[in-house]
């Protein structure tokens, strides 16, 4: 990566040579949109298309309208007047210029950036304002939107006076705030890692520093209210072991930002502000560490709250996460429906929408089809499973539902594979599977003739031509067995168990198309995590096992 960059650097200073006593220039809307559709359709053309996908990839033009292009440029025209005209903080040329060295710093696709800024004509002007302008806009006016207090004073309100009211720990149940208890652990082995009942509450690992700050809050209290970006909250120790700490939280969730802009973004302008600086590109020192520029600070929308047992795509230019529990607050009663899009090569993040999301839940999949991730299933609190699902289109940033006509009866823990044109859904202990079409949104039973017994915890792969299952848990027993399900004829078959991995389930297991093999490594056998890998070979139908010297 090191070498990548000085490679980039060296380019970028070879490329870059400008004027810096060159006229100071604005981009017009038409130049702003140009810039806009050069940027996407590289994004574009780094997006996988998955090689199960039948058809050929389509063309940039027919994926993309203009008419959408304009929609986002002037979106983000309007963030831009709406950070002068709500909080006085037009954007200045100077925060500009700190935009683009952050971005030149932390990418970590530097040979991508270096190609978006020659599509841009190496233009200081079109890639400060066509560029790197938008992602500076929207990440200020989502920071100043989730603290200030115009937009969440009600709430807030409502917050402290509802907390103010409560006596004692048992009231803090009822609130009209999210209710939800964990216990914290200080070392990993004393987690009970067994199945827990839908009312118990989970257990996590505890850092050093929050173990030292929960052991010195007095039990019973209730504590003043604390904000962060996406919510109100206040906390109370109930009870305290030698290596355990139970919390219990009140949560109130602020109106998320796309909520709020969605309804006021048609009262900003539509009018681009001239912004008079002679960016300088060309002497960046792009191995420089510390703070771009002196006196300075750089806001940052974080990183979607931490969780667990959420998805997470990869498109070949963003990584998606979506849905899960909130780790710190692992209860039923707090599942999500939030997710947030990572772009390494700006090294940012983007809340996904939740605007017709599908409803929070955790332990659901995702697959992403070359230009949707695909949601569905899960456990969505309460012991209750569901059967529905959305798919999100990350360039419009827009939710459609997945019919539930002929859907797979709701499940969790269960698997999806991608085909090219299907998404396959099997198992979650249950022996039932089904194929959805996003293109029609119809559902289509699969054959249940010599198929794998119910099970959860096992792995899925798709090799190209069939969904392969292997392994699990069944409720009582870890197993070893796996089947292979043939969409062509819609019919099961079984692999080879002679000299097949050992029981486990809660695995990972990829497909090599190199080899035509499977690769199965770790997992749990009902008493302890495992270190050692298998491979399975579907020409010859052999099992053979994995070196784990110095293995994870």
């Amino acid at each position: 990566m090191k070498k990548s960059i000085q490679k980039f650097a060296f380019l970028l200073g070879a490329i870059l040579l400008i004027s810096l006593n060159s006229k100071a220039q604005t981009l017009s809307f038409e130049e702003r949109l140009d810039c806009k559709r050069t940027v996407e359709k590289i994004y574009w053309e780094h997006r996988i298309w998955p090689s199960e996908n039948k058809t050929p990839k389509p063309p940039f033009e027919k994926i993309v309208p203009d008419s959408i292009l304009s929609q986002k440029v002037e979106d983000e025209i309007r963030k831009e007047n709406a950070l002068e005209i709500l909080w006085q903080k037009p954007i200045t040329g100077k925060q500009i210029q700190a935009e683009i060295e952050r971005i030149i710093k932390n990418t970590k696709e530097p040979e991508k950036l270096r190609e978006i800024f020659e599509a841009l004509g190496n233009d200081p002007y079109k890639i400060a304002q066509g560029f790197a302008l938008p992602i500076l806009a929207d990440r200020l006016i989502r920071n100043y939107y989730s603290k200030d207090e115009r937009f969440h004073i009600s709430l807030k309100e409502k917050a402290l006076s509802e907390i103010k009211a409560i006596s004692s720990v048992e009231q803090m149940k009822n609130t009209s705030g999210i209710y939800s208890e964990v216990i914290f652990v200080k070392d990993e082995n004393l987690i009970d890692k067994k199945g827990k009942a839908k009312n118990e509450v989970e257990e996590i690992l505890c850092d050093e520093a929050e173990w030292e700050r929960l052991q010195n809050l007095p039990a019973g209290k209730v504590s003043f209210l604390m904000e962060d970006e996406f919510q109100f909250y206040s906390e109370a120790v109930l009870e305290k072991v030698k290596d355990k700490i139970k919390v219990g939280y009140i949560i109130f969730k602020k109106k998320p930002f796309e909520e709020w802009w969605e309804e006021n973004k048609q009262s900003f302008p539509l009018k681009i502000k001239e912004i008079a600086f002679q960016y300088n590109i060309a002497n960046l020192n792009l191995n420089n560490s510390g703070c771009t520029n002196d006196d300075m600070w750089i806001p940052f929308f974080p990183a979607p709250e931490r969780r667990a047992f959420h998805t997470a795509v990869w498109t070949g230019t963003e990584m998606i996460v979506w849905g899960g529990a909130v780790s710190t607050l692992n209860n039923p009663a707090y599942f999500v429906s939030t997710g947030g899009k990572y772009n390494p090569l700006t090294d940012t993040w983007t809340p996904v929408s939740k605007i017709n999301a599908p409803s929070p839940r955790r332990y659901h999949t995702a697959v992403w089809t070359g230009n949707e991730m695909i949601v569905w299933g899960g456990d969505v609190g309460g012991g209750n499973k569901t059967n529905t699902g959305g798919r999100y289109n990350p360039f419009t940033d827009t939710w459609a539902p997945t019919s539930t006509i002929g859907a797979p009866s709701p499940r969790k823990n269960h698997n999806a594979v991608w085909t090219g044109d299907r998404m396959i859904v099997w198992g979650g202990m249950d022996s039932t599977g089904e194929k959805y079409d996003p293109t029609t949104d119809t559902w289509e039973p699969i054959s249940t003739i010599n198929a794998p017994s119910p099970r959860e915890g096992n792995i899925a792969v798709w090799n190209e031509t069939e969904l392969v299952i292997w392994g699990g848990y069944n409720g009582s027993n870890y197993l070893n067995d796996g089947y292979m399900y043939h969409p062509q004829n819609d019919t099961w078959s079984p692999l080879s168990s002679y000299f097949a991995a050992t029981p486990r389930a809660y695995h990972t297991a990829v497909f090599s198309r190199d080899k035509d093999q499977m690769i199965i490594w770790g997992g749990y056998d009902g008493s302890k995590y495992l270190r050692d890998g298998y491979i399975y070979d579907f020409d010859t139908n052999t099992w053979a096992g994995i070196s784990n010297f110095n293995s994870p």
